[in-house]
């Protein structure tokens, strides 16, 4: 009996039969109407086989329009169809459009809708706050810079991703253009179990496609975790980020940044301050995971990635390679210019003030303020690698088994910049690097007190040094390489004038304690642009410019 969902078999059959039926009823189904929160408008009771009745038209959030009604998967709903389950169909709404073509989004409602409309396939969409929005009000706590959530609060599912709950729409990264336009998310809440299918790609966005953008947001008071690829802003970062912040508590497994958990496209005015946590998981018999923690960006996973012009404030801790701005970039070059960090940092095997760990890495005008400590390598600028750039500071205190300056282990090749923060290395300890296969430096000083079973005022263990006018204090030992310079020489400013004498000009100032850049609040003064003679026009003469320029077209348009 289809009608009622009913069907029997007889068998055998070898005369006339009669089958008697009785007590049977027709069973009905909630046709559930939705809106698009998930909140239910109506419940129709339709009877196994027969159809809905399309209801009235709802009420549409303000600034939205209703178009119809769709299934699960925004697909439009066919009243024709017959039901034999219980049913859920939503409501769907549009949100009004920008003359520039960006959906304007003004509440959590309209969020919502963007996120869907993503979901259903629509991904490469632009959208722009006009107002600032917050989710589970109510529902969350603050205690320092950490934020924490109540058993009640509703979970922020991330705008482009891998959609777990339906195979058609399994995959819908976001392709389009986002403008936070200065406005500040709030509120938003992720946190899944470190093996769950879905603990990946989590933050605000999931993931960016190559031709994404997101700028300008803000995300604050929210909190994200799961195994890895975390970010506030993106999970992945295959897009172009600029300047966004974020003030949020992040904790995975692997590949946590602070603004992108792995990017592969440029960050530019980027700040982040709150909290990032990265931890193994499993038991000390089988763990897994605990690597890659960044102020910025957790890792860097594709060659010729630039960040510029960005700030961490927060504390970073991994078990490995826990990093300022960066935790690792993975085997391939990366370029870091004009990003400060003043977060404390600390893992249990690599961590550096800038970047943890690097096959290349070109840093220029970089500093580091805060204390750096490591188990196996730590340095002020990077824990290991192969170091290159110019202006780079270190005024943190550095501690590991190997511990320098500016560089844990590796190779450098630099000029202009210093160390002024005090090293502890349990086996090797260096105003410059720890160990190193080969460093290559000019006009640079360490000014540092310096702990270890071997000592050094450049570097105890380097295969080969090569420095034109680097200086370090013979007051906290002494160096097989560079010019020792008495205590008297950095403090009074001595050192200073004999530096600029060297290079032939007043490159060098003096804070009343050890030589400083020129403008020591601003040490990437040296990319400010020169205006040629037509208003508006600026010389390019070197890299550091062009990656100026980069970030400001970037980042202002």
């Amino acid at each position: 009996n289809a009608k009622y969902g009913i069907i029997y078999t007889i068998s055998n059959i070898t005369e006339d039969q009669t089958v008697e039926i009785s007590g049977l009823v027709r069973e009905n189904y909630d046709v559930t109407f939705r809106n698009i929160d998930g909140s239910v408008i109506s419940t129709q009771a339709v009877e196994h086989g027969s159809s809905a009745t399309v209801p009235p038209d709802p009420v549409a959030p303000e600034g939205m329009t209703f178009v119809g009604w769709t299934d699960k998967n925004g697909k439009t709903f066919d009243f024709s169809t017959q039901i034999v389950d219980q049913t859920d169909v939503y409501a769907r709404f549009i949100v009004a459009k920008s003359d520039d073509g960006y959906y304007l989004i003004s509440n959590l409602s309209e969020l919502i809708w963007f996120r869907d409309e993503v979901r259903f396939g629509n991904t490469a969409i632009n959208g722009r706050l006009t107002a600032d929005i917050e989710m589970n009000k109510g529902k969350y706590k603050i205690a320092g810079e950490a934020v924490s959530f109540y058993d009640d609060a509703e979970i922020w599912e991330p705008i482009g991703g891998y959609d777990y709950s339906n195979e058609d729409s399994y995959i819908k990264f976001y392709e389009g253009k986002f403008d936070g336009d200065g406005h500040t998310l709030s509120g938003f809440y992720i946190k899944r179990d470190a093996m769950a299918a879905n603990a990946s790609e989590l933050g605000i966005f999931g993931v960016i496609e190559e031709t994404a953008a997101i700028r300008d947001l803000n995300v604050t008071k929210s909190y994200f975790e799961g195994y890895g690829r975390i970010g506030s802003i993106a999970g992945t970062g295959k897009g172009i980020i600029n300047g966004c912040s974020s003030n949020c508590t992040l904790v995975g497994v692997e590949d946590v940044g602070g603004i992108v958990g792995t990017a592969s496209a440029n960050i530019n005015s980027c700040t982040f301050s709150g909290k990032i946590t990265v931890q193994r998981y499993g038991s000390s018999a089988s763990y897994i995971g605990g690597s890659n923690a960044g102020g910025i960006v957790g890792r860097v996973t594709a060659d010729g990635v630039t960040i510029g012009l960005c700030e961490n404030t927060a504390a970073v801790r991994s078990y490995n390679n826990a990093g300022g701005i960066v935790g690792s970039s993975d085997g391939v070059s990366v370029t870091v210019f004009s990003c400060t960090n003043s977060g404390a940092v600390r893992a249990d095997a690599n961590a550096g003030g800038i970047i943890a760990s690097a096959q290349s890495v070109q840093l220029m005008g970089t500093v580091n303020n805060a204390d750096v400590i490591g188990g196996t390598y730590a340095g002020g600028i990077i824990a290991q690698g192969e170091l290159s750039g110019t202006l780079n500071v270190n005024e943190g205190n550095v501690s590991a088994a190997v511990a320098g300056g500016i560089l844990g282990s590796g190779s450098l090749d630099m000029t202009y910049f210093y160390n002024a923060g005090d090293v502890n290395g349990g086996t090797s300890a260096g105003g410059i690097a720890g160990e190193a296969t080969e460093i290559k430096a000019t006009q640079a000083h360490s000014f540092a007190q310096l702990k270890g079973e071997k000592i050094d005022g450049i570097c105890p263990s380097a295969s080969s040094v090569t420095t034109v006018s680097v200086y370090y204090c013979d007051r906290f030992g002494g160096s097989a390489y560079g010019t020792p310079a008495d205590y008297t020489w950095f403090y009074s400013g001595y050192l200073s004038g004999i530096m600029n004498r060297e290079n032939g000009s007043d490159f060098w100032s003096h804070n009343g304690y050890y030589p400083v850049f020129i403008d020591s609040d601003n040490p990437a003064f040296v990319f400010a642009l020169k205006e040629s003679e037509t208003k508006g026009t600026y010389y390019i003469e070197n890299e550091r410019d062009l990656h100026l320029v980069s970030a400001l077209v970037n980042n202002e348009g």
